[in-house]
């Protein structure tokens, strides 16, 4: 997955958890949706992979 800032809006997270459900999301994704902007300074795609690893 790409870093956040390098996605486009269409495919970020939160925008496909609305348009089609959480059933269509990575856990990867589903992590990143529940990280949100806590993370500032951080990818939150990065974090999301260290914290399924």
């Amino acid at each position: 997955m790409n870093r956040i800032k390098e996605t486009p809006l269409i495919d970020l997270p939160r925008q496909k958890l609305f348009r089609n459900g959480p059933s269509f999301l990575t856990n990867e994704e589903l992590i990143a949706v529940i990280l949100g902007n806590v993370t500032k300074g951080n990818d939150v795609f990065y974090i999301s992979k260290k914290v399924l690893s």
